[in-house]
């Protein structure tokens, strides 16, 4: 074999191997996109939950607005031991249920207002803000961020002062949804570049 004959054959040896990484490094990229795909999947179901979960629960806060506002104290009392009598049948001594009893005989009318006020306007925020999400709406996703954040300072001030259990349970969920809501708007935002630059 000639010495230019092993030249040519040498190169296109290289050739093959450098289209042979092209083709590795083409298949590892697919992969690792395919993952992210699937992962941003998952994320993204995660996220569909929260907003609905955020969305029955602004619902179920609002309607709860409503009726602290209009209803009496009296009336509310009688709906608590209503709702809550299989539960005192059952265990007369349930800590949770003689607080949330007490709370209710000793509340003042002007607790009673501002309860209903606040309920009223996080429920109706969040009605509304859930739905621009549904949507899709991208500045949605910073303004729900914004304002249910206010939010959670006020609610963890009113933990360290009245150590409510319930309260603790809803801060930790808007604390996820706001983990949850960034995450969103971190692909939205990748996906919106994508869009233009393509």
């Amino acid at each position: 074999m000639r010495i230019g004959e092993m030249n040519r054959f040498n190169y296109r040896d290289e050739g093959d191997v450098r289209r042979g990484n092209r083709g590795t490094m083409y298949l590892f990229l697919a992969t690792f996109r395919m993952k992210k795909l699937l992962s941003q999947a998952y994320w993204h179901k995660l996220f569909a939950v929260g907003v609905l979960l955020k969305g029955l629960n602004s619902v179920w806060g609002t309607l709860g607005g409503f009726l602290i506002l209009f209803l009496s104290k009296e009336t509310l009392n009688r709906w608590f031991s209503v709702i809550t009598q299989g539960e005192q049948v059952e265990d007369p001594s349930d800590k949770v249920i003689a607080f949330l009893a007490h709370a209710l005989q000793n509340v003042s009318s002007s607790t009673q207002t501002f309860v209903a006020f606040y309920m009223l306007l996080h429920g109706i925020l969040n009605i509304f803000l859930t739905i621009q999400l549904a949507r899709d709406k991208h500045w949605a996703y910073l303004v729900t961020i914004g304002i249910t954040t206010l939010f959670l300072l006020y609610q963890v001030y009113r933990i360290s002062v009245h150590h409510s259990l319930v309260l603790l349970a809803v801060t930790l969920f808007d604390i996820l949804f706001v983990f949850l809501t960034w995450h969103e708007y971190r692909h939205h935002t990748e996906k919106t570049a994508i869009g233009i630059t393509a």
